[in-house]
């Protein structure tokens, strides 16, 4: 006999032993009836209990899912109104720091306009210091220094240009005249002493509205002589 047979044939006696055994399991219960009905009762038990705790536990779950969604609707809103209020507010923030940029773009503007009339001021005070006289050019810059301050300069500023150009005017007639008029050397006189006393007048007047702090100086360098 060879192994294969020998194999097949353990193989079978095995599966008929089995086979028996389970027969006997099967005939051991039918045998026994009231041990199959005791494990059917202790199973409709359970069933019944199982069945008594169905109801409330479905409540109970329908109540905890009814509260969870009535708190996440109350807290949805709640914080998107936190949300809403932080970017308006962040809004209102970057509103104002446009506008203080706007603001001193406006400040940095509007000095450096005054300051081109203050210049052309100055240059002719230094040109009547230097010279002792003023020229047709210098004088006419006054003229149109003043027409420009109305728009960008307080009365007083303008005034003061108003008289600087008059004054200049004054000086550049009687200065054609001095050489054979007494009287208009005299007022060429009195004219260049008004004007030597403008530096610091005029820095004073520009000064108040044009100084970027407050500790500016109050006195003005005098002019360079050639």
């Amino acid at each position: 006999m060879s192994r294969l047979t020998q194999v097949r044939g353990a193989g079978s006696a095995r599966f008929t032993a089995g086979i028996g055994r389970m027969g006997l399991a099967s005939g051991s219960l039918a045998a026994q009836p009231h041990k199959m009905n005791a494990i059917l009762s202790r199973a409709a038990a359970h069933y019944e209990v199982l069945k008594d705790f169905a109801g409330p536990a479905a409540l109970v779950f329908a109540a905890v899912v009814a509260l969870t969604a009535a708190v996440v609707a109350a807290f949805i809103p709640l914080h998107f109104g936190r949300v809403q209020a932080r970017i308006a507010r962040n809004q209102a923030e970057t509103t104002k720091q446009q506008a203080d940029l706007a603001l001193v773009r406006l400040k940095h503007d509007l000095f450096d306009r005054r300051y081109q009339v203050y210049d052309v001021a100055r240059s002719a005070l230094g040109e009547i210091s230097r010279d002792g006289n003023i020229s047709a050019e210098k004088l006419a810059g006054l003229e149109g220094a003043a027409g420009k301050a109305v728009f960008i300069f307080p009365q007083p500023v303008v005034d003061y240009l108003t008289e600087l150009f008059q004054k200049g005017f004054e000086l550049r007639h009687y200065k054609h005249q001095a050489s054979t008029d007494p009287n208009a050397s005299q007022q060429v006189t009195e004219l260049m002493g008004w004007f030597r006393q403008q530096y610091d007048i005029m820095l004073n007047m520009f000064r108040d509205y044009m100084a970027l702090d407050e500790n500016t100086a109050t006195k003005a360098p005098p002019p360079q002589r050639q």
